[in-house]
Formats: structure tokens, sequence, C-alpha cells
């Protein structure tokens, strides 16, 4: 169990399920929880990497990726209130 700086304890588990626990003490309800699934085909640091090696594959992609928005698509999302 991890815990991160506002105070919410996680589990990440190998696989297709997370589970998450947060301490709603203090605090108003109903609470709104919203969790999605993103998909970027390239991450930004892999990009990066390919920049210093100057190979003219590696170019002709960055100058493809270089013109492209890179946000993330969400793939999923799941949302549910905890009184």
């Amino acid at each position: 169990m991890m815990e991160n700086k506002r105070g919410c304890a996680f589990n990440i588990v190998i696989g297709e399920r997370v589970t998450h626990q947060v301490n709603v003490a203090g605090r108003r309800t109903p609470l709104t929880l919203t969790a999605e699934l993103l998909y970027q085909a390239v991450s930004y640091s892999f990009a990066e990497d390919l920049r210093p090696d100057g190979l003219d594959l590696g170019d002709r992609f960055l100058s493809m990726y270089d013109l492209q928005e890179k946000l993330p698509v969400v793939i999923a999302r799941v949302q549910t209130s905890v009184s």
C-alpha cells in the first residue's frame, strides 16, 4: 500500500484491477469519483530519445510527430458517487 501527497492510499496490481482507498472523513458528501483510462500512441520521452540519434528514419518520424496534437485519448471512463 502506498500513499500520495493528498493522503490517498492506493494499490497498483498488474493486470486489470487498481484499488484506491480514499479517506473521506471530514469531507462534504456525496463525492463524485471519476477514473479514466488514457491511450497515447507514443510517449513524449520515447520521441525525445530519438532526437539525438540523427538517423534519417528517426528524423522523418519526428517531423511528422512534431506536427501532431499529442493529447491522450480517453478510451474508458467510469464514474461513481460516494455518500
